[in-house]
């Protein structure tokens, strides 16, 4: 079963946004995994936040293929509308997106 990890953060919080992402990182380590999840409410909001911490081409791609690979990690996007019947890693997104 896969870890889940959302952050506590209300609204824009860049570093709650990276904190959450570095929890996944090591949920990811632990479980021996090279595939992790990005749960957002729609791909709308990988503007803003997102793109400021992760920047804009990891967004582009993200938006463009709902994937992307970094190094030897795969990094899916999860949304209402996307969905992966089985993603073997943990996945984090903001609290209120409990996908």
């Amino acid at each position: 079963m896969p870890n889940r990890f959302h952050s506590v953060s209300a609204g824009a919080d860049e570093e709650a946004l990276r904190a959450a992402f570095h929890k996944c990182g090591a949920l990811l380590q632990e479980q021996g995994c090279s595939v992790m999840g990005l749960a957002v409410h729609a791909k709308s909001n990988l503007d803003g936040v997102a793109k400021t911490v992760f920047g804009a081409n990891v967004i582009r791609a993200l938006d463009r293929d709902n994937r992307l690979e970094l190094k030897s990690i795969t990094l899916h996007l999860l949304t209402e509308k996307i969905q992966l019947r089985k993603l073997e890693g943990p996945f984090w997104g903001p609290n209120k997106n409990r996908i």
